[in-house]
């Protein structure tokens, strides 16, 4: 890997963003706002492992009482599939050596691609491509990530049939709603008696990644500045070198860090807000069209 080869690279993947009013517009917003966000620096230790299917009732009734959705328990294993990670690599073995019998013999219901996507992304919803055939798909984490991660997808769920569909800045707005709603359920737990350690190293995970990825925003100065990779201090060249490899960089999922961003200014705004006031306050955001809107909401 050389400069001229990341630059290359980015060019190409990022021509058409750069030609994008509503990316311009709001990239500003998250280079300008990052550094006014206090991130928890490290972890304080590693996750217990947990069985998600232990939360499910819990999950059920978070969703019945709060928004009156009556699908998540007949959702379990018809939609929302749960694969480890085991699962999907030997999956993808099987689809590059073309065991025919070896795939129709798996569990891996999914293909080639959404494995690779799920091992990077963690989950993921898959719009419908027609009425309700939505599909969640979960990496199992062994541990409480994987439940927040299903509250995240599910909110999705939720807000798209409510929105009928989304456009580019209602698709930020469903990752504020997401966001939220996880915020929201981790209240819910800690009502439940859910270890708050547990739920805290969750939070700090996700924080800690979003932090990570944000460090190599700074390529976006490279590509235009034309400054020399020397520019990165030795912390960014490490990511890069690592988003290079998995051929993805975080700056493409502008979206989800303009929207985490906006989803703490918006729940710190409401920080004294009890669960039924948060859950209220979110189901207005859903129905909010404009990003700028809710900005100034």
């Amino acid at each position: 890997m050389n400069n001229k080869a990341i630059n290359r690279y980015v060019k190409r993947k990022y021509r058409e963003l750069q030609q994008d009013e509503f990316y311009l517009e709001y990239f500003k917003y998250i280079s300008e706002s990052y550094q006014n966000i206090r991130f928890n620096k490290e972890l304080l230790g590693p996750l217990r492992n947990y069985n998600i299917k232990d939360f499910y009732s819990l999950i059920d009734n978070f969703f019945t009482k709060y928004y009156g959705d009556l699908e998540f328990s007949k959702s379990i294993d018809e939609k929302i599939s749960i694969y480890s990670r085991e699962e999907l690599l030997e999956f993808i073995k099987l689809c590059d050596s073309k065991d025919t019998l070896g795939i129709v013999n798996s569990r891996v219901r999914i293909s080639k691609e959404l494995c690779h996507d799920l091992l990077v992304n963690t989950a993921s919803f898959l719009f419908p491509l027609y009425k309700d055939d939505w599909q969640i798909l979960l990496l199992d984490l062994n541990s409480i990530e994987t439940v927040l991660n299903l509250i995240h997808e599910y909110t999705h769920k939720i807000h798209y049939f409510l929105f009928n569909g989304f456009d580019e800045e209602t698709s930020v707005i469903t990752e504020i709603v997401a966001y939220y709603n996880t915020a929201i359920f981790i209240m819910y737990a800690l009502e439940n008696n859910i270890s708050s350690y547990e739920l805290n190293l969750a939070v700090n995970s996700t924080e800690f990644t979003i932090a990570e990825e944000i460090v190599s925003i700074p390529i976006y100065n490279f590509v235009e500045e034309q400054q020399d990779f020397n520019f990165f201090n030795e912390k960014e060249k490490e990511l890069i070198a690592r988003y290079f490899d998995m051929d993805y960089f975080p700056p493409s999922d502008y979206y989800h860090h303009l929207s985490y961003y906006l989803y703490k200014e918006l729940f710190n705004k409401n920080r004294n807000f009890s669960i039924e006031e948060h859950t209220q306050y979110l189901k207005e955001v859903m129905c909010k069209k404009k990003v700028k809107e809710l900005i100034k909401w």
